[in-house]
């Protein structure tokens, strides 16, 4: 078994890069828009600088929203075909 560090995240499963970006907001690719944009919502509010004053909230709101640009991007390509 392999491990893939993903943004601080270890995954020790078989993933795919885009696996990898579901799993870290906790979704699957069968997971609707909404429910992608509810658990970034609730993640940025989580991690956002005026809620959450560890040192490292800059590096995770980036993370957070290049997981969810990526995701989102991949929707709009599958569904363009």
């Amino acid at each position: 078994m392999t491990s893939l560090i993903f943004y601080g995240v270890e995954f020790t499963k078989d993933l795919s890069p885009s696996e990898v970006k579901y799993t870290y907001f906790g979704l699957t690719r069968e997971s609707t828009k909404d429910q992608i944009k509810s658990k970034y919502r609730e993640l940025i509010l989580k991690h956002h600088p005026d809620k959450n004053k560890s040192a490292d909230t800059t590096t995770k709101m980036a993370e957070i929203n290049k997981a969810y640009d990526f995701i989102m991007m991949s929707i709009a390509h599958s569904t363009v075909s």
